[in-house]
């Protein structure tokens, strides 16, 4: 092992955990209904409906399905 960088010994990301299937289709699904709309105000949603969620994990699994808000175009 002499001689490798130590950036190159990395362990592989974990797999998505199963509870956090359910909100990213809800996620996937707000995304499409909703285009304008962003991460924390999907984060209201989720807990509205009785998901208990902090916002930076709403933010992360968000930025993980790569939903992103459209840029508006300007005249």
């Amino acid at each position: 092992m002499v001689g490798q960088h130590r950036s190159t010994q990395r362990l592989a990301p974990p797999p998505p955990a199963a509870d956090d299937e359910q909100p990213r289709a809800w996620l996937r699904a707000f995304s499409t209904q909703r285009p304008r709309w962003g991460w924390r105000r999907a984060a209201k949603g989720l807990r509205r409906e009785g998901w208990k969620i902090n916002n930076k994990r709403v933010q992360r699994v968000w930025r993980e399905e790569g939903l992103k808000v459209p840029y508006r175009n300007s005249l």
